[in-house]
């Protein structure tokens, strides 16, 4: 009987920790999104730095942020 519960247990516990990465995924893409667009929206088109956010890397991007206040 025991081992019954640990399985069903054990099955909650692996359905609880994908649906909350599946969440986490969600708000981490929700986030980086708002970010980009606040990003944008600060940027002239046409100017280096607006054409820099948009072939940026992350790590360029991330330097961006902090020179716009966004990050």
């Amino acid at each position: 009987m025991c081992e019954m519960l640990d399985r069903v247990e054990a099955r909650g516990m692996e359905k609880g920790r994908a649906e909350g990465m599946a969440k986490g995924r969600a708000e981490g893409m929700a986030k980086g999104e708002d970010m980009i667009i606040s990003l944008l929206k600060k940027l002239t088109p046409g100017s280096e730095d607006y054409y820099k956010a948009l072939n940026a890397s992350s790590e360029e991007r991330k330097e961006l942020y902090k020179k716009y206040g966004i990050a």
